[in-house]
């Protein structure tokens, strides 16, 4: 990606060989942070407890698909995704499709932990 900079008057720029700025932060899973241990509330009919995946940095306008224990849980057009609660070790990782990339970024895998 190329960015002009250059004096709003038109004038020549003197001595400037390039720019810098802030570099794109790479996504990233915020929740579950890796060895988090979950238990299941007993009170709670199973099927009615659930987890909220959740990303940071997200492109805009990008797609997310979700997979847990490396099967595909859930595709989303947000950075949260609501997972059905499943007693167990888990391993969860993302694919992010953002607009024009011909191919997915994935995050990390993180281990969690459902009692």
């Amino acid at each position: 990606v190329g960015v002009w900079v250059g004096n709003l008057d038109h004038q020549a720029t003197k001595g400037v060989t390039g720019a810098t700025g802030p570099a794109r932060k790479r996504p990233y899973l915020q929740r579950p942070s890796h060895g988090l241990q979950m238990a299941m509330d007993p009170r709670i009919p199973d099927n009615h407890e659930a987890f909220q995946f959740q990303m940071a940095n997200l492109p805009e306008h990008s797609m997310v698909d979700w997979y847990v224990d490396g099967k595909l849980a859930a595709t989303t057009p947000t950075r949260n995704c609501l997972w059905p609660l499943s007693r167990g070790g888990h391993r969860v990782m993302a694919r992010i499709w953002a607009p024009g990339v011909a191919s997915p970024e994935e995050t990390t895998r993180v281990n969690f932990l459902v009692k």
